[in-house]
């Protein structure tokens, strides 16, 4: 994907292979004369990439020899795609002498995939799957399990001993010394549920958002933050490990809600969407138009960096 996002960049450097006024309105294009041999090390639909033109790209940019040879054979393909749509005709193109026909290209993706076009299941799915603490409330606590074996039967005899458990401890650690001690039920490792043995885990939970139902559960997240302040919550929490006595130690309020960040979660989607649509309409492009390597002018053109650009080549 990094690829499309250079080419994006890009573009505003892009000159298309072909003259615009020449440019069909049928969207039929006349098959280029070019051949590989010699320095042509590439061709798109009978169109020329050089390896000058590789050791031009690869001089004046980050890339490497192989991800320029893909470049300039991307560009092609795009400006052949530009030009069979008869982009070069379009008076917006004319008017404009620095904007190019792949431009207008590009343009047609983004007006077609805005942030407005995202659904608002998706958005609101890209937010709660942001641990980003200043996204939303997060919370920092602790807690102590009663665990119950899940043969055990919710409801019944040692289920509840077990729960009374947790409310004991849920009591103890409201008064303990510490705010955030644990009463003494860190050292504790079992207790007796109606004469079954049922172990015990004390910990401490980090600072996480709402959206943290991965991490949490959504039992115990919705439980979690439905307190309104900091201590004990007002009852033990069931899950499927057993009853929890949970105390929060600390919230801290969300910097900005979901309603702040739609439009920019919106603004990223839309451009991973063009990003996609890009990257398929030139694997489709390389497919139905033709994209030829000559290997050994490949080959001279992935030597580029070890031998420097040649004058004339």
């Amino acid at each position: 994907m990094a690829r499309f996002r250079q080419l994006l960049l890009g573009c505003a450097l892009i000159a298309c292979a072909c003259d615009e006024s020449a440019a069909p309105a049928t969207g039929v294009l006349a098959h280029g004369d070019d051949v590989l041999g010699g320095e042509v090390v590439a061709t798109v639909d009978g169109v020329a990439v050089r390896r000058a033109d590789v050791a031009e790209l690869v001089a004046g940019s980050d890339l490497s020899p192989t991800e320029a040879l893909r470049r300039l054979e991307d560009e092609v393909l795009l400006a052949r795609e530009a030009e069979r749509r008869g982009y070069g005709e379009r008076g917006e193109v004319r008017r404009v002498s620095d904007r190019l026909a792949v431009q207008v290209l590009l343009a047609d993706i983004e007006r077609e995939l805005g942030p407005e076009a995202m659904p608002p299941s998706e958005v609101r799915a890209a937010f709660d799957r942001s641990n980003d603490p200043t996204r939303e409330e997060a919370r920092r606590g602790h807690h102590v399990v009663i665990r119950v074996p899940p043969e055990i039967p919710r409801g019944g005899e040692v289920d509840e001993a077990a729960r009374q458990h947790a409310v004991a401890a849920l009591t103890e650690m409201a008064y303990a010394d510490r705010p955030e001690g644990f009463a003494g039920w860190d050292a504790r490792t079992s207790v007796d549920a109606a004469g079954t043995t049922l172990d015990v885990f004390a910990d401490r939970l980090p600072l996480l958002p709402f959206g943290a139902e991965r991490q949490l559960g959504r039992v115990f997240r919705d439980a979690y933050f439905a307190g309104e302040g900091v201590g004990p919550l007002d009852a033990p929490v069931r899950t499927d490990a057993g009853w929890h006595a949970v105390v929060v130690d600390e919230i801290r309020p969300a910097l900005q809600g979901f309603a702040a960040w739609e439009a920019e979660i919106r603004r990223q989607g839309a451009g991973q969407a063009r990003l996609s649509r890009l990257a398929s309409t030139v694997e489709g492009l390389r497919e139905e138009l033709g994209v030829e390597e000559s290997p050994s002018g490949v080959e001279r053109a992935l030597r580029i960096e070890l031998e420097g650009p040649r004058d004339g080549s």
